[in-house]
């Protein structure tokens, strides 16, 4: 977009307006500072320790939050080359000075997704609302993480990324029931599992990059990995933190 129609979009008139409004924000940065500033206490930094010096970093989100415990939703991959039986797996959340331990609910190899469970109370830190929005493309939508994480990373606040859906959401490389969509925001080491915010809801689970564009995992693909973990037939009527909650029940 040029500069031009950027003045024309967010409105910056030149010298006949106050000062306020030639120093107005641009849309992307108020729609960044808007997002962090009511979302940022729900996302979370994740550690995975295995055996000698073989850890890894990603981020998530609070999905479910009761009190007694609570759910973080991410990505799988950051957790496959590690032993399940010699794998440690912690959190950190907002404000906290020391991470808490979790273990892991759900791994889906095949749809990427895994869901943690922190089974000791922690602070009310708010979970996340998500998005049945089915109008994708060429929304934007902001992604927040961890940027550049390693294993001796003291970054402990996440930051945050803008950028445009590019597609509708659509099979990824033919695996049955695991939707995905392309967008364009920034990603670094360490933001896989971030969540994707569209309009401050979550609409997408922070994937990989390819050349040019983002994966992002869209909310049916959760919902979709959930239901297969609950009988009953009312399921097709329960939200997705009602769903978490009768998982984490169930552990």
């Amino acid at each position: 977009m040029s500069e031009q129609s950027d003045d024309e979009e967010y409105g910056s008139q030149g010298s006949e307006e106050s000062e306020d409004s030639a120093d107005q924000v641009p849309m992307e940065t108020q729609l960044v500072q808007r997002t962090f500033d009511s979302q940022h206490r729900s996302v979370v930094r994740i550690l995975v320790r295995g055996d000698g010096n073989k850890n890894s970093m990603c981020s998530g989100c609070v999905a479910h939050n009761n009190g007694a415990a609570c759910s973080v939703l991410t990505t799988y991959h950051i957790f496959k080359r590690f032993s399940q039986d010699n794998m440690q797996v912690s959190v950190l959340f907002h404000g906290m000075d020391k991470e808490v331990p979790a273990k892991v609910l759900i791994a889906e190899p095949d749809k990427d997704l895994a869901v943690l469970l922190v089974p000791e109370a922690v602070p009310l830190f708010p979970p996340v609302e998500f998005s049945d929005e089915v109008d994708l493309s060429g929304r934007y939508v902001v992604m927040m993480g961890f940027f550049g994480l390693d294993c001796h990373s003291m970054v402990v606040e996440p930051g945050a990324s803008i950028g445009r859906i590019m597609s509708e959401p659509f099979i990824y490389k033919g695996v049955p029931s695991f939707e995905c969509f392309y967008a364009n925001h920034t990603i670094e080491v360490g933001t896989s599992g971030g969540p994707v915010f569209l309009d401050e809801k979550v609409v997408g689970v922070n994937m990989e990059a390819d050349i040019g564009k983002v994966s992002a995992i869209s909310m049916n693909t959760v919902k979709w990995v959930l239901k297969s973990r609950i009988a009953g037939d009312n399921v097709q009527d329960l939200t997705i933190p009602a769903m978490l909650q009768q998982i984490a029940s169930q552990s």
